[in-house]
């Protein structure tokens, strides 16, 4: 029957669920993964790849998600993980800021 998986709420088809986790958990919007990498990577962000629910390449990283909140499998249903490395950047100071990469002690008068 209609709501497989859903408690019974998919009746309606997957753009209710959708719409009842946009509101109930104050959303303002859900990414897919294309759409989530472009944004990481827009910002700056290499080496995106997409990471299963509680894995990472970093240990830190690995596990935070408590899967017990809510109904098993729900939270692996409603998740998509993707990371990637954002290299340094320079400190202002050492930016190249026409100045061949110096700042100048005093305002230039111009």
């Amino acid at each position: 029957g209609g709501g497989r998986g859903w408690g019974g709420w998919g009746g309606n088809g997957s753009g209710f669920v959708i719409n009842i986790f946009m509101r109930a958990w104050g959303h303002r919007v859900i990414y897919d993964e294309p759409m989530l990498r472009r944004a990481l990577e827009n910002a700056g962000f290499v080496g995106v790849t997409e990471c299963g629910l509680n894995e990472s390449s970093e240990a830190a990283l690995r596990g935070l998600a408590n899967e017990k909140r809510l109904p098993e499998g729900f939270l692996r249903l409603e998740t998509l993980t993707l990371e990637g490395t954002k290299p340094a950047t320079k400190p202002a100071r050492e930016a190249d800021s026409g100045t061949g990469g110096r700042v100048p002690s005093k305002p230039d008068p111009g």
